[in-house]
């Protein structure tokens, strides 16, 4: 079968969905052929290790780490539809809505059917009228929708659930050194785009509040974003430089989540938490807040990582922060058991499976 996946685009493009979005093209090309299309400019390449084999196409309209203005969107849309229809695949996987609306538009009349991969909580769209009107007008022309977390498609409206297919986001489990446990810092780390919505402020916040009473433990948080210098400043302000270090973007990441010993989460919404799972897989007991969807339902409170109950503001961060610091053995049964539930839940073999069901599902429609 030929696959064609698309997505907005992989270089310098350090979010979960992409790394997703090369994790499902390995497995699949070790079926089928897949080919990929971007935006990127052309020599571009992922940041994400990415199978050479299979054939990448770069159309270098706008730029990717932009939100597009009308005139890109339109030009983006016309030459999806001339290299999507060249290539005839017979379906196409577009993740995320900065790629599936243009795509469905553009295959209108095409008879190619289109999956949407889904990786935002509805709570993306509240306060973006254009995005969500023109969800509205790709829907009809979308074949499926996959969504990560069942928690996460029970709030979208009806008319979108019923073509909704939960489908997990896989975890990475190839073969990695593990460093003991108690080998490891007194570390919490945190790894997101510095916005908003990712709650550093909040974390660094909580951090401070229990920093003078906890002198061995240190914070170290991975990303960068429009945030950035705005934490920086604070973290002057609490005279934490020595005990809080913002490195940037680091790839890859499995190496800083070995040296830490607690992964803290505070974002307002995800749609399923990727970096979560990843330090998981890692052995490291999770914190995040209750409240938060697509994160609520991969922690299993007091049994793989930690729940802040409450609103999310610092003091319900700290309280849980401090639950584990004060308790060695406990934060190490629960990241052993946090690596055990998501690797048996998330491994690619069981999540590519399903998304294969689903490809030949959309496909027999067709015929």
């Amino acid at each position: 079968m030929k696959i064609m996946m698309v997505i907005k685009g992989l270089h310098q493009a350090v979010g979960g969905a992409e790394n997703v979005f090369c994790e499902i093209a390995t497995y699949l090309n070790s079926k089928h052929t897949v080919i990929s299309l971007t935006s990127d400019a052309i020599g571009q390449e992922p940041f994400y290790p990415f199978p050479p084999k299979i054939e990448r196409i770069s159309m270098g309209i706008g730029d990717p780490h932009e939100p597009s203005n009308a005139i890109v969107l339109i030009r983006r849309t016309i030459e999806l539809r001339k290299k999507i229809i060249q290539y005839k695949p017979d379906v196409v996987l577009a993740f995320m809505h900065s790629s599936f609306i243009p795509v469905s538009l553009a295959l209108v009349g095409s008879g190619i059917p289109v999956i949407a991969c889904e990786h935002t909580s509805i709570e993306h769209y509240k306060n973006r009228p254009i995005e969500r009107l023109l969800y509205w007008i790709a829907l009809p022309f979308l074949r499926h929708i996959t969504i990560p977390m069942e928690s996460v498609r029970a709030e979208y409206p009806a008319s979108i659930r019923k073509k909704m297919t939960v489908i997990s986001n896989p975890v990475n489990t190839k073969s990695q050194s593990f460093v003991p446990f108690f080998q490891r810092k007194k570390r919490i780390i945190s790894i997101g785009r510095f916005d908003e919505s990712k709650g550093h402020q909040v974390l660094l916040e909580a951090f401070a509040s229990i920093a003078d009473e906890n002198p061995q433990w240190d914070l170290r948080i991975l990303g960068d974003g429009p945030l950035r210098p705005r934490l920086l400043h604070r973290v002057k302000e609490l005279k934490l430089e020595s005990r809080v270090a913002m490195p940037g973007i680091t790839h890859p990441v499995e190496p800083e989540l070995q040296k830490a010993q607690i992964f803290a989460l505070a974002s307002r919404y995800e749609s399923f938490g990727i970096v979560l799972v990843e330090a998981m897989s890692a052995g490291i007991p999770c914190v995040a807040f209750a409240d938060c969807p697509g994160v609520n339902s991969l922690i299993q409170n007091s049994k793989t990582g930690l729940l802040a109950s409450g609103p999310m503001t610092p003091e319900t961060l700290a309280a849980s922060l401090r639950n584990l610091i004060k308790n060695d053995e406990f934060r190490k049964k629960l990241g052993e058991s946090a690596k055990d539930d998501v690797l048996e839940k998330f491994n690619i073999k069981t999540i590519g499976a399903r998304l294969e069901k689903l490809i030949y599902e959309s496909t027999r429609k067709e015929k």
